[in-house]
């Protein structure tokens, strides 16, 4: 093989691997893009229009992931670089809806990588081995985006939040939800989208067993859904169109 053939093997190749990998990895369906969401820390404007400095490197990516020293312990997000919570939650335990089938635990996987900003513990620039000092998620819009309520002792509350990280039970046990494999769910809007079934857009493949996160109804990189872009919705809350893609009512 010839010099030239060579490096355009490994070019190509390498290209094919890390397209590989972070699919591998992905675990949850996006159809959005980050750039210019409420996720888009490099340009030192809050959605709110407040502004903030601790993003010293304006770059996009690198607050939530990095190309080198990432956090392995990490498996359900490619090249972590966060500081992961340690809040431990009341949760969710006052509706007979699950009727004894589902366990509500505590929050893991890709819900808690979400908490890790969400519930307030953690400075926001707590990320590429550093322990931050600034903004918090409560900094924002007057913390109305502090979903676990963390109260600076480790006890946080998603006692009033949907459940998060159980096992989905579908119609043959529940029929009052969609069977995973229901088809034509369609995510995103505008020029961004992507259709498949309940399970490839909504559920997290968590080993073999699908289960609800945070990310059955938000696309951590979504900047699409109409009037409620801001909340990074995966379908619009028009007629109740994201609680009826999984519920059947």
């Amino acid at each position: 093989m010839k010099r030239m053939n060579i490096i355009k093997f490994l070019r190509v190749g390498g290209i094919a691997l890390a397209t590989g990998y972070f699919s591998m990895f992905s675990g949850f369906a996006q159809a959005g893009d980050i750039a210019g969401s409420v996720h888009d820390f490099s340009d030192g404007v809050y959605a709110d229009t407040s502004t903030y400095t601790w993003n010293t490197n304006n770059e996009l990516c690198t607050v939530c992931h990095t190309p080198h020293a990432a956090d392995t312990t990490v498996s359900v997000a490619p090249l972590w670089d966060r500081t992961l919570t340690t809040t431990t939650y009341d949760l969710y335990d006052t509706s007979t809806t699950f009727d004894g089938v589902a366990t509500i635990a505590q929050p893991n996987g890709i819900s808690k990588l979400c908490l890790s900003c969400h519930d307030g513990s953690i400075a926001l620039d707590s990320f590429g081995g550093v322990v931050g000092t600034g903004d918090t998620v409560n900094d924002m819009n007057g913390g109305s985006r502090n979903i676990g309520e963390d109260d600076g002792a480790g006890n946080g509350f998603l006692n009033n939040d949907h459940p998060v990280s159980f096992e989905y039970t579908e119609d043959t046990v529940d029929p009052g939800m969609f069977a995973s494999t229901t088809g034509g769910i369609t995510i995103g809007s505008g020029a961004r989208t992507k259709t498949g079934t309940l399970a490839e857009m909504m559920l997290t493949n968590d080993a073999g067993t699908l289960t609800v996160e945070c990310t059955s109804c938000h696309d951590v990189h979504n900047n699409y859904v109409g009037t409620d872009g801001t909340r990074l919705l995966k379908v619009n809350l028009t007629g109740s169109a994201l609680c009826l893609t999984c519920h059947n009512k």
